[in-house]
């Protein structure tokens, strides 16, 4: 379909073209750089010595920036307007990746992943704002946004395929190469015409939303789902490849499959929520992602352990948003930044918490403890479902 008509389908004027399209590219770009690191870390690991814990510290400094730039959207677009808050925050995904690419140690690494966070959060916010704000057809442009997001996600491990066939691999390629896919993207927003003007508080904050048990349940599911997907998406390559239960190539296309049945997922709850209660359906996801697991800790053949695969990215797919779809007073951005704010401290903790495990235990009992939090998670969702018909009886 032609661009024109994509534009003309999505209700977007003429003068908000050029910073859509800036817009789609660079949240392209931020699915390629967020999923890569996973796929990169078996080499990050043997090139520096790192240990588990080592390891588990660096992707959690990533989950940590991404934390900072949902923390500073809430105040720099008022000190220094919208598009100097974007460009110097989103800056730290090519300086991230420079750093990667050119340092060797721990401290380097940390803050390069830490950068990298920071400009994936910041582009996240940025991007989401302009496909809503200059769409008519909001839902489609975000819709769409998410799924230029997990393109660049499915394509992320072909780019280190490219750069990691040779002997030693030249991992480094990979990031240098989307290095410069993101300082294009990071040029492009310079040029979008994002306002420049400061951003004006919203007044009269209501914190009613403390009080309700259902705000709570949500969040506290999301913080448990985030632990999970946060350690998944860091460490599944890792696991796969050095347990020896998938040949090293496979294991680097688990992002990739992942990710298919994760847009599988979604699309199927998008279509399930609006027939079917969110609660009882959410329970539904979170007895499959745990069942589903802790099925592939047992699985002894590849082949039973990449159908346990599909089945922990399919019904992962639906748990965030249909989660966050429940969580009361989501209208506001107060409420919305307070509840991403809480629910990312689990994506934070749990990465380095599997590596931790990981050195004492190996590298099956770190992985095992992302199994704690998804029973953690059936467990809340089967609560929120018994407290949602006790308060309708």
């Amino acid at each position: 379909m032609p661009i024109d008509k994509i534009f003309s389908w999505l209700g977007v004027q003429k003068e908000g073209q050029r910073l859509l399209k800036a817009t789609y590219f660079s949240f392209f770009t931020s699915g390629l750089m967020s999923i890569m690191l996973g796929t990169l870390m078996p080499y990050i690991i043997s090139e520096n010595g790192f240990s588990y814990a080592q390891s588990g510290l660096i992707l959690s400094a990533h989950q940590i920036g991404n934390l900072c730039a949902v923390l500073a959207a809430g105040f720099l677009p008022y000190i220094i307007g919208r598009k100097r808050s974007a460009l110097i925050l989103g800056a730290g995904t090519t300086i991230g990746l420079l750093i990667a690419s050119f340092s060797k140690g721990l401290l380097l690494f940390w803050l390069a992943f830490a950068l990298m966070g920071i400009g994936r959060g910041t582009m996240s916010n940025i991007c989401n704002a302009s496909a809503s704000g200059y769409a008519k057809n909001k839902a489609a442009a975000i819709n769409l946004l998410h799924a230029v997001f997990a393109t660049g996600a499915l394509l992320s491990p072909f780019v280190v395929f490219i750069f990691t066939r040779g002997e030693p691999p030249f991992w480094k390629g990979a990031t240098l190469t989307v290095a410069l896919l993101t300082a294009s993207a990071w040029f492009f927003l310079t040029r979008g015409g994002i306002s420049t003007a400061k951003l004006e508080r919203e007044k009269g904050h209501s914190l009613d939303f403390l009080k309700n048990m259902h705000f709570w349940l949500s969040t506290l599911i999301l913080f448990f789902y985030l632990c999970a997907e946060a350690s998944i998406i860091g460490w599944f390559v890792v696991y796969f490849r050095e347990q020896g239960i998938l040949p090293p190539l496979v294991a680097e296309f688990t992002p990739t499959i992942l990710w298919f049945v994760i847009m599988l997922g979604r699309l199927l709850c998008a279509f399930l929520s609006q027939r079917y209660d969110k609660a009882k359906l959410l329970l539904l996801l979170s007895i499959g992602v745990t069942f589903c697991f802790a099925g592939m800790l047992l699985s002894k053949t590849a082949t039973l352990s990449v159908i346990f695969l599909l089945g922990i990215g399919f019904f992962m797919g639906g748990v965030y948003p249909t989660t966050f779809s429940t969580v009361p007073g989501t209208s506001s951005t107060f409420t919305t930044g307070f509840v991403i704010a809480l629910a990312s401290f689990g994506a934070i903790i749990m990465p380095g918490l599997v590596g931790a495990v990981a050195d004492k235990h190996g590298l099956y009992g770190g992985v095992a403890t992302i199994l704690v939090a998804l029973s953690v998670m059936l467990v809340l969702s089967l609560i929120k479902v018994l407290y949602k018909e006790s308060k309708t009886q």
